[in-house]
C-alpha cells in the first residue's frame, strides 16, 4: 500500500509536503521556497505539474495552469501594487492576453503579437470613456479611439 503522504526534500534542499494518490502516484506538493513563498503544486496522473498557487515574497497571490506538457498557459493574480489581472500564454510562455485593472480602476485588455508587442488595446480611461488602440506591423499606431 503506497505511502499517501510524506516529507521529503526537493533538488534545492526545500523540504516539502508530498501527497500521493491512491495509486501511489504523486498528486501535490506543498512546500515554502528559499525566500520564503508558499507553494501548493496540484499534479496530473502523467506527473505534470498543472495548476500552481503561490504567495510572492511581495504578499502578491498568483494562481497559474499549466497544459499537459506543463506550459504555463494561464494565470491569474494580484499584483505587488493590489491590482487584480489576468494573463494568457501561447505555447512558448510569452504573454499573448492580458487583463487588469489598475489602482485607477480603469479596466483594460491588450493582446500582443509573437514578439511581445501591444498590436491591440482596450480600455476604460479615468472619464468613463472607452479607448481602443491598434498597431501595425511596423509598431506605429494605426488607430485610437476616440
Amino acid at each position: 500500500d503506497p505511502a499517501l503522504m510524506r516529507l521529503q526534500v526537493l533538488s534545492d534542499g526545500t523540504a516539502c509536503v508530498a501527497m500521493n494518490g491512491g495509486d501511489g502516484a504523486l498528486r501535490l506538493l506543498i512546500y515554502t521556497a528559499p525566500d520564503g513563498s508558499p507553494f501548493l503544486v496540484l499534479v496530473d496522473d502523467q506527473g505534470i505539474k498543472r495548476a500552481v498557487l503561490s504567495l510572492a515574497d511581495t504578499g502578491s497571490p498568483g494562481l497559474h495552469f499549466s497544459d499537459a506538457s506543463g506550459q504555463v498557459r494561464a494565470g491569474i493574480g494580484v499584483t505587488f501594487n493590489d491590482s487584480p489581472c489576468l494573463s494568457f500564454f501561447d505555447t512558448e510562455g510569452n504573454t499573448r492576453i492580458g487583463v487588469g485593472l489598475p489602482q485607477g480602476n480603469s479596466p483594460g485588455m491588450f493582446f500582443k503579437d509573437q514578439q511581445g508587442n501591444t498590436s491591440a488595446g482596450l480600455g476604460v480611461l479615468s472619464d468613463g470613456s472607452a479607448q481602443l488602440s491598434l498597431t501595425g506591423n511596423s509598431g506605429k499606431r494605426i488607430c485610437i479611439a476616440p
